[in-house]
């Protein structure tokens, strides 16, 4: 029945479109009837291409209402709803006028069942003035005036990007029938945060300097122990090299073998001695500057070396 329909509406073509020569009306009225016969397969776009080329061939109500019912099954449903009101507002030709006028007055039904599926689309812009924006939807241009308008567009995702200058803003957001959607862009610069001194606590001070000078203390403390036992041991030493020269046994370097441990324990003890001091110095001397580098509200500290003796005077 829609085919017959069709073709009732169809065959009104030479009629309707007096105008038109007759091949012009044969290859609308071919497109059409095969449009139709696209459309009742369910193929949509073979469908609305033929019915675009016959519509376009002849402006005629009836091709008019196929290619908007071809349109919405497409999903292009803004381009459909155009149609349907292009099609309600065309001129009846002279001819079977009664086909016409219903396929108008189905338009004009169609349009308004179509309408409230229709998605709706809403851009908000802060921080900039809209007369300077440059907006595209979809890549395609799209007057500024449109900022907190809704906008009809067809189902499916959609990208707004938006420049003012050379700041850009874009948002992508998807859209189902019957849906309105808001997209925001903020053009508004980032707020500035205060810089942050940071002014280190007297404890923290404190702390680090109670730290040094604990090291200083210890590093004095094992410095004059390794000094003590390079001091004991290089006493020993003499001690023992006067027992040895005293002996008699040896001369010119050389001592018997009854004489060999004597000299072990010689050596061992020089060992001891020179690593003492090395080690003992090293120590003392870290600690001093350790001392003497501590933050302290009031440091005085002075250092005396005598010998084997390390002396400290100071106010803390």
């Amino acid at each position: 029945m829609l085919r017959w329909s069709a073709f009732v509406c169809l065959v009104s073509l030479p009629v309707a479109a007096q105008e038109a020569d007759s091949a012009t009306r044969d290859a609308a009225r071919t497109l059409g009837l095969s449009g139709v016969d696209a459309y009742q397969a369910g193929d949509y776009e073979v469908a609305s291409a033929r019915l675009e080329k016959a519509y376009a061939l002849i402006n005629v109500p009836s091709l008019g209402l196929w290619s908007a019912r071809a349109l919405v099954k497409r999903n292009l449903l803004v381009e459909a709803a155009n149609r349907y009101f292009e099609v309600a507002g065309l001129q009846v030709p002279q001819g079977d006028a009664a086909v016409q006028r219903q396929a108008q007055a189905d338009a004009q039904t169609e349009l308004e069942q179509l309408r409230p599926r229709i998605p709706r689309l809403l851009i908000r812009v802060t921080g900039a003035d809209p007369a300077e924006l440059t907006l595209s939807i979809d890549s395609v241009a799209a007057p500024a005036s449109l900022v907190g308008k809704p906008r009809l567009v067809n189902p499916g995702p959609h990208h707004v990007e938006a420049k003012v200058g050379a700041v850009q803003r874009s948002a992508t957001v998807e859209l189902v029938a019957g849906q309105q959607a808001t997209v925001d862009l903020d053009f508004a610069p980032p707020p500035k945060r205060p810089r942050a001194v940071t002014k280190a606590p007297d404890t923290a001070v404190a702390a680090s300097g109670s730290s040094r000078r604990t090291w200083g203390w210890l590093g004095i403390g094992v410095g004059g122990a390794g000094l003590a036992l390079g001091s004991a041991m290089g006493v020993l030493a003499l001690d023992k090299h006067a027992s040895i020269e005293n002996s008699g046994a040896c001369s010119d370097g050389r001592c018997p073998a009854d004489k060999q441990g004597d000299v072990d324990r010689l050596n061992t003890f020089r060992t001891i001695s020179t690593v003492g001091f090395i080690a003992g110095g090293v120590l003392a001397g870290t600690g001093i500057v350790l001392l003497l580098t501590a933050p302290t509200h009031e440091q005085k500290l002075a250092a005396a070396f005598s010998g084997d003796r390390v002396t400290l005077t100071g106010r803390f």
